[in-house]
C-alpha cells in the first residue's frame, strides 16, 4: 500500500553554542548540504561569535537563553569543552530542542548519565559527534566481520598534547581517554558490541612544559566484547 509523504523544502534554522574550531568545521559541511540556515552563534566572547557570523551569517550572542528565545532555532549544535557541555545539553533537553553535541557529553560520568536519562524521558532526537561512525568504508568492514568475526582488536591513540589549556585538566576534559580515545572505544562498540573492562591502568608523568597538567598521559585497557573478541587499547 502506497503512502504519500510530505517532504518539507524549508531550511532548518540552526543555532550554534560555541564558536571555536569545531564550529567552523561543521559550518562548511552544513553549507554543502544546503538544508540549513544559521540563525545564531553563542560564545562567551562576543568578538568570537561575531567572527563566525560575519562569515557564515546569523546573529552573535553571549547568552544561550537569549539566542534561543529570539531566534527560536529548529535544532542546535553544542561545540563546547566537556566541562561546560553538560549544562548546555540540559538546557536544550529542558526546552525539548533537538541537538547534536560534540563528544564527550561531560567531563564526568554522572552528568553524562543524567543527560542520557533525560533525553530518553523526553524522547528527544539527539546525536553525539562521533564522526568515525560516518566513515564510508564501515559497511564493508561490518560485512566482513559478519562473515568472519574477529577474535582480537588492537587500538592505539598516540598523539601530541592538544594546545587548549582546559584539555590538560581532569575536571575540565575528563582526561585523554574521555576526550580523545573515546572515538576508538565508540567505534569498537559499534563494530563488536558492548564490552566489559577486564583490567585497566593509567599513569601521569611530570612534564615541565605543562606544569599545570594533571591528566594521566598514558593508559592501557583490556576489554572483552559480548561477541567474543578481546580488545587491547593503549593511549598516550
Amino acid at each position: 500500500m502506497a503512502h504519500n509523504v510530505a517532504v518539507s523544502t524549508s531550511r532548518l534554522k540552526v543555532g550554534f553554542i560555541g564558536a571555536g574550531g569545531v564550529t567552523v568545521q561543521h559550518l562548511p559541511a552544513l553549507k554543502r548540504l544546503g538544508r540549513t540556515s544559521l540563525v545564531g552563534v553563542v560564545s562567551r566572547s562576543l568578538e568570537r561569535a561575531r567572527a563566525v557570523t560575519s562569515e557564515w551569517g546569523g546573529t552573535p550572542y553571549t547568552s544561550t537563553d537569549r539566542m534561543l528565545d529570539e531566534q527560536r532555532p529548529d535544532v542546535a549544535f553544542i561545540c563546547l569543552p566537556p566541562y561546560v557541555t553538560g549544562r548546555a545539553c540540559e538546557l536544550l533537553v529542558d526546552r525539548r530542542l533537538p541537538f547534536l553535541t560534540e563528544k564527550p557529553l561531560s567531563a564526568d560520568a554522572v552528568t553524562s548519565d543524567d543527560i542520557a536519562r533525560a533525553v530518553r524521558r523526553r524522547r528527544l532526537v539527539t546525536a553525539v559527534g562521533y564522526n568515525w561512525r560516518g566513515l564510508d568504508f564501515l559497511p564493508a568492514i561490518r560485512a566482513a566481520f559478519a562473515e568472519r568475526p574477529p577474535g582480537l582488536l588492537v587500538a592505539r591513540w598516540l598523539g601530541d598534547t592538544p594546545g587548549a589549556p582546559w584539555w590538560r585538566r581532569v575536571e575540565q576534559s575528563g582526561g585523554q581517554v574521555v576526550e580523545q580515545a573515546t572515538h576508538q572505544f565508540d567505534l569498537a562498540r559499534l563494530l563488536l558490541g558492548e564490552a566489559e573492562v577486564i583490567s585497566a591502568q593509567s599513569a601521569r608523568h611530570e612534564r615541565p612544559e605543562y606544569p599545570d597538567a594533571d591528566v594521566d598521559d598514558v593508559s592501557v585497557a583490556l576489554l572483552r566484547f559480548e561477541r567474543g573478541a578481546i580488545g587491547s587499547f593503549a593511549s598516550t
